[in-house]
């Protein structure tokens, strides 16, 4: 007797529901994933790639399939340990698979799960475009991209958040995230601000369609920077120490901060100002109330020494 896995058997019924695009499956991670959500994420991924199509004209998505899962304890082990803490989406760029956590997404960007879907197809869509380079494209340029693409950022970082470590020449080196991205949480947001800072100012100075000539010119010996000093004609490292000048004193994220930090700041005088007024209308009623009780007290004294006594006279 041939036992069918339950996951493949919910997935065969499944497949009549859903309006299947013939390169791109979305299929139920768990037994607990609802035909509608199946239907939403189907027509989220369609409009993804219509919007990403201008970006990717020459390029199409075969045989992806898209998994969705409830949270990640219903992900397959092998498959848990390449999520992040507190990601909804990952791209498994070889096996052109993508997995969705439903209870990581959020209802409004960033995170919501349209953009998580449009961020996951970029990343199929650019290895795929990348050809026989799509191994040496390297992770901070797949996730700036991503983040520049989808018009969100991950975790909603932002330049503010990678002013002061660029000020002070704490940022992480591009070459260390080549591959891999930190796992701790600090060095993690740092990783996806500074790659979409970086791709995003590259973007404004030699557009999408260079840089993705330049992906695909990429090689095992200078990955990345190989292609782009083929197409730019000039080396990767002026453009980071441009970004950086770009960075520090054209964008404003110094100001921002600054304007965000006086707020939190000001906010703590204000708070404790706030706490000693509350503090002091306490006590004023406390006060009050105490007076009131003792002229009440004072007031029934008074009337039980007017009235006359009931013992006899002797």
């Amino acid at each position: 007797m041939t036992i069918i896995p339950r996951l493949i058997l919910q997935t065969i019924l499944s497949l009549p529901l859903v309006a299947q695009n013939p390169g791109v499956q979305v299929l139920p991670g768990s037994a607990d994933i609802e035909d509608s959500t199946l239907r939403l994420v189907e027509n989220l991924q369609s409009e993804g790639r219509q919007r990403l199509a201008r970006f990717f004209p020459d390029t199409a998505l075969q045989n992806v399939r898209i998994y969705v899962h409830l949270d990640l304890d219903s992900v397959p082990d092998e498959i848990q340990r390449h999520f992040h803490r507190g990601t909804a989406g990952l791209a498994l760029l070889e096996r052109k698979q993508i997995y969705l956590l439903l209870e990581e997404a959020r209802l409004s960007p960033p995170g919501d799960l349209r953009s998580v879907v449009d961020h996951e197809l970029v990343h199929l869509l650019l290895h795929a475009h990348s050809a026989a380079a799509g191994p040496y494209v390297p992770r901070w340029f797949h996730e700036g991209l991503a983040q520049e693409l989808s018009g969100a950022t991950y975790f909603g970082v932002s330049e503010e958040e990678i002013i002061l470590p660029a000020r002070m020449r704490k940022l992480l080196r591009f070459r260390d995230l080549r591959s891999t991205f930190p796992s701790d949480e600090y060095s993690l947001r740092l990783a996806y601000a500074q790659s979409f800072s970086y791709v995003s100012y590259l973007t404004r100075q030699h557009g999408i369609g260079m840089l993705l000539r330049a992906a695909r010119g990429s090689d095992a010996e200078n990955w990345f920077r190989a292609g782009f000093l083929a197409e730019a004609g000039t080396p990767l490292i002026l453009e980071e120490e441009a970004w950086l000048d770009y960075l520090e004193n054209e964008s404003g994220a110094f100001w921002r901060r600054l304007q965000g930090d006086c707020f939190f700041y000001l906010m703590i005088p204000g708070s404790i100002l706030l706490f000693w007024a509350a503090k002091r209308a306490v006590d004023r009623d406390r006060r009050t109330k105490m007076r009131l009780e003792r002229e009440e007290l004072l007031v029934q004294d008074m009337e039980t020494e007017s009235q006359p006594s009931s013992k006899p006279e002797i």
